[in-house]
């Protein structure tokens, strides 16, 4: 279940990126990063699944997921694969 905030493919300035380049992009994140996008976005966990997967609280993983699409679009920029 795709979340109002995502850094999912709806968004037009990401519809370029193929699945290489996605994945290129994502090696670049540490393993929590990483770990925490493929649970949300491609096993569609939502943030209790992915709080009790951790062991952490419901805030806690919305917040991890929050900075793991933060890290990923500032590796984005930084490849300067888009305009901020």
């Amino acid at each position: 279940m795709p979340y109002e905030d995502d850094i999912y493919f709806n968004d037009d300035k990401y519809s370029e990126f193929d699945k290489d380049k996605w994945s290129d992009l994502i090696r670049k994140l540490n393993k929590t990063d990483r770990d925490i996008l493929y649970l949300v976005c491609v096993q569609g966990m939502d943030y209790k699944e992915i709080a009790d997967s951790f062991g952490i609280s419901y805030a806690a993983a919305k917040q991890r997921y929050w900075t793991a699409k933060n890290n990923l679009k500032r590796i984005i920029l930084k490849e300067g694969m888009l305009d901020e």
